[in-house]
């Protein structure tokens, strides 16, 4: 059976000098245990607590596997999580994300019900820190209408100007640098945050901007969410923290592209620091990479470069790839990450081959949309091409007029690809 293709092309520009490291991922799906997922010596993916306060909150993972979330369902006294053990390196610009959703509530407003904390010295008692060990944090709010919610800044005693329902991606940006830096914005803009300041993402919406720290002298090793009043239950998906480092490399694009039954990976950079190779990384789940190639870097140089690889044997379903860029003293840092799929379905047949005045097309299935078809000779040149009309799963290519050799036939509706080779006499 011929590979079918359905592909995502991704194309990201950064801003100068910015990568991200994964420091902290956790999507709740190893395991229905609570216990699993702490530790005093937590790794990456574990807190050091999960706790209550009394019988008024039960605290479990649940939902169907693909869907598991850490489900806080609270009546009364506390509940919370806490990362006390510090991440190291200390962190002084992070991408913090949370899939969240409120899926149930009493139908009583309730204001800064539930919180996220990142600061120092965090420790595991079930209550929110004090304000000296917190650098920023944000709380939840329960509206009158079960299951939805605003986010609330607390420090500036502001809330949020959308009602959210259902779950959401949070990905809230921290600065403790010392100086301004700018990030890559979910929407996809290049967004500045001004030191000891805050920017909060609900989606696609920019729900605070450049909020001010709680205690800008606290740093932003630890952290801590707490439920302490309203009546409902809240879900907790992922928790993914990214430390966005500053790259020898100023990084203009990274996209991945389908070519046939390949993913070619190019790439550009306006200059380059003592910059010694790319390490290509792929993962089938965007959080675990491993390495399946390297790119040698150009050194240090002020012209732009460009690079390309060729992922040959892609994994079936979506394929990640990330760089991983390596100095020549061994320091790394890294860049965001695109994404194609390759995905093992349907046929496609061409006869006769070798040809010579037609070739018969035939589709495993009738087309459910207006497609192209396009033929392209050994050296990637398009040769014939034409429209493939719905609801049809036949059609003549006149081929006559080619000269003798290999070409490929590609058939393309929304995001299907297909392709075959034929041979023209």
């Amino acid at each position: 059976m011929n590979n079918l293709h359905r592909f995502f092309l991704v194309l990201i520009w950064f801003f100068p000098n910015i990568g991200e490291c994964q420091i902290f991922s956790q999507n709740f799906e190893s395991s229905t245990v609570l216990a699993d997922y702490v530790s005093s010596t937590p790794n990456s993916g574990q807190f050091n607590a999960i706790g209550t306060s009394g019988a008024g909150v039960v605290t479990s993972i649940s939902g169907m596997p693909g869907a598991q979330a850490l489900k806080f369902a609270r009546t009364a006294n506390a509940g919370i999580f806490s990362r006390t053990t510090d991440f190291s390196p200390v962190p002084n610009f992070i991408r913090y994300q949370i899939d969240l959703e409120v899926p149930s509530t009493n139908g009583v407003a309730a204001t800064s019900v539930a919180g996220f904390q990142v600061g120092s010295a965090f420790g595991t008692g079930n209550s929110g820190e004090a304000n000296a060990s917190v650098h920023s944090r944000f709380t939840i709010n329960f509206t009158t209408t079960t299951g939805e919610f605003v986010i609330r800044d607390v420090a500036g005693s502001v809330n949020g100007v959308n009602v959210y329902s259902g779950q959401q991606t949070i990905v809230w940006f921290i600065n403790n640098t010392g100086s301004d830096v700018s990030y890559l914005a979910p929407n996809g803009t290049t967004e500045i945050l001004v030191n000891d300041k805050w920017d909060l993402w609900v989606g696609m919406t920019k729900e605070f901007d450049d909020r001010s720290a709680t205690t800008a002298t606290q740093t932003l090793t630890d952290l801590k969410f707490y439920f302490t009043a309203g009546v409902g239950t809240i879900n907790i998906h992922n928790l993914i923290i990214n430390q966005l480092t500053s790259l020898p490399i100023e990084l203009l694009n990274i996209k991945a592209s389908n070519i046939t039954t390949s993913t070619l990976l190019s790439f550009s950079t306006a200059s380059e620091r003592n910059n010694d190779f790319f390490a290509i990384e792929r993962s089938n789940d965007g959080r675990t990479f491993d390495e399946i190639g390297q790119v040698k870097g150009a050194g240090t140089s002020q012209a732009p470069q460009y690079y390309t690889f060729t992922d040959k044997q892609p994994l079936s379903g979506k394929n990640y790839y990330r760089l991983r860029q390596v100095d020549f003293d061994g320091k790394v840092a890294y860049s965001a990450v695109v994404n194609v799929v390759f995905s093992q379905s349907g046929d496609i047949r061409l006869a006769p081959s070798p040809a010579t005045d037609l070739v018969l097309v035939q589709l495993d299935q009738p087309a459910t949309e207006d497609g192209l078809w396009q033929v392209f000779d050994v050296a990637g040149r398009l040769v014939q091409s034409g429209n493939w009309a719905a609801e049809t799963d036949m059609a003549s290519i006149h081929v006559g007029t080619l000269a003798e050799g290999m070409y490929t036939f590609r058939f393309t509706m929304g995001q299907t690809v297909q392709v075959k080779q034929f041979r023209k006499q």
